[in-house]
């Protein structure tokens, strides 16, 4: 059928004549999520771009060139939206910022230390790599002596919470030392410690499967066998600040 002319349109408007010419328009594109945005913008650039509506008080979401998401958690016990808790081992109170783990030769007592990550941007994810990061500040040897990070029960408090908030899996099993009071000759810096491996990427695929707004982890001097727990050359002390919760995931097909 040809088209009209615009001397057979008559009083029709140019405008509108020119929109009978051309046909109806192509109906609006959907508007992308601020998740599609973030990713296409890091693909075009090849750099990670932050998914700001994902956005919390203690975690951030980044959108990685390969497609891939990363949620970096922290632990902000100060305003109790997420936490970190120790243990000792006759419930009394330890006066320091940092979070004690093993056996202390100045009181007798053993220590475990409880941090509480926000997961609640994991939920129906597919979870591709997770590790929980921990900065080491002091150990009690000059070498390497190992800490055991499990998945653990709800707080009971915080800053302090019950001895037997339960220790559940075992997820990894790190050795490592940092002595900064000269004992060992010279100072040994902090270092980075990274509890890993498919134990702990299996853990948070439990939690994104089943939607859970958190996860816990205990940490105690205990060997991958679960033995040695009060033995004095496995006391660290960790950096309540810098405990991080880092996942590589698939972004959910609903969201």
């Amino acid at each position: 059928m040809a088209s009209p002319s615009l001397r057979a349109l008559g009083a029709v408007s140019l405008a509108a004549a020119l929109v009978l010419l051309a046909g109806a328009p192509a109906a609006a594109a959907s508007p992308a999520s601020p998740l599609e945005a973030a990713s296409a913008r890091a693909e075009a650039t090849g750099q990670r771009v932050e998914v700001v509506s994902e956005r919390t008080e203690s975690s951030r979401v980044y959108a990685e060139p390969s497609g891939l998401l990363t949620l970096e958690a922290s632990v902000n016990w100060y305003t109790g939206s997420s936490g970190w808790a120790y243990a000792s081992s006759d419930n009394s109170a330890y006066a320091s910022t940092s979070a004690p783990v093993g056996y202390n030769e100045s009181n007798g007592l053993i220590y475990r230390s409880f941090f509480t990550f926000p997961a609640g941007a994991l939920a129906g994810a597919t979870v591709q790599n997770a590790y929980v990061q921990m900065l080491l500040e002091h150990s009690w040897s000059c070498t390497p002596t190992p800490a055991t990070m499990w998945s653990a029960g709800a707080l009971t408090g915080t800053p302090r919470t019950a001895w037997a908030t339960p220790l559940q899996n075992r997820l990894a099993t790190v050795s490592a030392n940092a002595n900064s009071s000269g004992a060992c000759g010279s100072p040994q810096p902090r270092t980075t410690v990274n509890f890993a491996g498919s134990p702990v990427l299996g853990w948070i695929q439990t939690a994104a499967t089943a939607g859970a707004t958190d996860v816990t982890a205990g940490f105690s001097a205990a060997a991958a066998d679960g033995t040695g727990e009060n033995t004095v050359n496995r006391w660290k002390r960790f950096s309540t600040g810098d405990a991080r919760l880092i996942v590589s995931y698939e972004p959910p097909v609903t969201r």
